[in-house]
């Protein structure tokens, strides 16, 4: 029914303790939700989306996330709430510092946005904000990180030839650097092969083990990991990879024949184009963030439902080997 249909596309009901796992998709959708089911109920996203280069090795050389909490709400009446984030939250701007269990696996805030129903006490210096929430769709907090994280998509490049041949393998490696029991949807990577690449194929594998990461072959791969195609007007080549769960390993092998005249060994990394990658990554959030409590404090009736989603985004996912 629709009830059914609500749940597996949001992420956790609060109120009950009980929790649903939302589609993938939904997860880069505003919530929409059918009229009979809006009334009484308040959504609530966390959303982070990353901004990252990663160079030839697969470290990060410039990073930042951008976090907003944004409500919509569909609460008859005017309703106070008090949200408070997890004790670990650190705000600098603020002065909120972070304790408990959860500070050393949460990345601090270098500032933070309220909107102006938000009341803060600055006096308790503390992640909890009381707040009248309005009706419809609207930003509750943006928050900036800058603090060093592991890049949740990393991309490795190799080249591969042999002597005295004319032919040359670009190959991509792409990991899940997130827990096993996460999955990214939508995977995507786009890039730009040199011009003297000319005649090219491409194929791509699953990698079967963590051990197969070590080596720049993709030995112990089996077919196959998404979809990827090469533009010969543009030289660029879209791979679109369906999920990655956490942990695991894809490869994009780019078969390039060199012309006659061309000498593989000359041939770098630098020559071959920016890489960009789009992802979602769903109930997952890397700044450790989250949400302890989401209270009504004067309610008349029956409580609201409340529920909560938790995903990070690529904003600007890229790597680059020059």
């Amino acid at each position: 029914g629709k009830l059914d249909q609500l749940a597996h596309s949001l992420s956790e009901k609060v109120n009950m303790g009980e929790k649903k796992t939302m589609t993938s998709a939904a997860a880069n959708k505003p919530i929409q939700v059918s009229g009979d089911k809006k009334d009484n109920t308040i959504f609530v996203d966390v959303i982070e989306r990353l901004t990252v280069v990663l160079d030839s090795r697969g470290s990060l050389t410039h990073s930042y996330i951008n976090g907003c909490i944004t409500l919509k709400s569909f609460i008859s009446g005017s309703s106070e709430m008090r949200m408070g984030l997890n004790d670990g939250v650190t705000v600098s701007s603020l002065g909120i510092n972070g304790k408990g269990p959860t500070a050393p696996s949460t990345l601090p805030m270098e500032d933070m946005n309220m909107h102006e129903c938000v009341r803060w006490d600055e006096n308790k210096k503390e992640a909890v904000f009381t707040f009248f929430a309005p009706d419809g769709e609207f930003n509750l907090i943006n928050y900036r990180i800058k603090s060093p994280f592991r890049a949740p998509i990393n991309v490795v490049p190799f080249l591969e030839s042999k002597a005295s041949s004319n032919s040359l393998d670009y190959v991509l490696r792409v990991r899940g650097e997130f827990p096993a029991d996460k999955t990214a949807a939508h995977v995507s990577l786009s890039f730009s092969l040199p011009t003297w690449a000319n005649s090219v194929a491409v194929e791509t594998a699953l990698a079967t083990s963590a051990a197969a990461a070590g080596d720049k072959g993709d030995k112990g791969a089996v077919p196959v990991a998404g979809k990827a195609e090469f533009d010969r007007k543009t030289q660029v080549v879209n791979w679109h990879i369906p999920r990655i769960q956490g942990g695991t390993e894809v490869i994009l092998r780019c078969k390039i024949v060199l012309a006659s005249n061309m000498d593989a060994t000359t041939c770098a990394l630098e020559d071959f184009g920016i890489v960009r990658i789009n992802f979602e990554l769903p109930m997952h959030l890397l700044s450790g963030v989250s949400i302890k409590f989401l209270d009504f404090l004067y309610t008349s009736g029956k409580t609201p439902n409340k529920w909560i989603r938790y995903v990070t985004q690529a904003n600007s996912y890229v790597a680059r080997w020059s």
